[in-house]
């Protein structure tokens, strides 16, 4: 009866240990799963490099779009001080028409294009005669030269100088017609950049 005991005992104890005996395979699982973590931790050299280069393609690409707006919109921006500008040059030139024709209600002997002979001038918003430039300088003249007052407006003769120029061209005279032509030009980068506005002035009023 001991004995059978005994066997009985020995037999519980190697079942137990069966069941708590790792397999060899699982050992083998084991190493190669910790192989594989080992290998994927953490980045080669270079895959790192490869990664740094697409990133400064990128960076590259998005300095160039960034650069190319804010010319795109200094030269949209002055290319509408400039329109201005041209615009005024016209306006300036029917102010003293006007003023021509108020003279004559006045009593005054004058026409109504007087002091508006074919030529190259240049006229501020507080002038009442134009001032002749040489026809061969016209733009490129130095009293051409828009200069910013201290109230901020432009005009030729006091100031500092400002990037754009200012002429304006009378031409293809009639007896009671004639061209105006208002130019404004500014440079950029070693180019320039011009804008004409070009209208007729008539004598209707007579």
């Amino acid at each position: 009866m001991r004995n059978d005991l005994r066997k009985l005992d020995h037999l519980k104890k190697d079942k137990l240990f069966l069941l708590l005996r790792p397999s060899p395979h699982s050992f083998k699982i084991k190493g190669v799963a910790e192989e594989r973590f080992r290998l994927k931790n953490g980045f080669s050299i270079i895959e790192v490099l490869i990664a740094l280069f697409i990133i400064s393609l990128g960076l590259v690409g998005l300095l160039s779009l960034v650069q190319m707006n804010i010319r795109v919109n200094y030269i949209n921006k002055n290319t509408v001080l400039a329109a201005q500008l041209a615009q005024e040059g016209l306006e300036l030139m029917r102010k003293m028409r006007d003023s021509n024709w108020i003279n004559e209600e006045d009593g005054d002997s004058v026409g109504w294009d007087l002091n508006m002979a074919a030529g190259t001038y240049i006229v501020d918003y507080n002038d009442d005669l134009l001032s002749p430039l040489s026809p061969s300088t016209g733009i490129n003249d130095n009293n051409a030269i828009l200069k910013i007052n201290s109230d901020g407006f432009y005009e030729h003769t006091n100031g500092v100088n400002s990037q754009f120029r200012r002429v304006i061209v009378i031409d293809d005279k009639q007896a009671d017609s004639f061209r105006i032509t208002s130019i404004v030009s500014y440079q950029k980068e070693g180019r320039s950049f011009d804008y004409t506005a070009t209208d007729y002035l008539y004598n209707w009023y007579r």
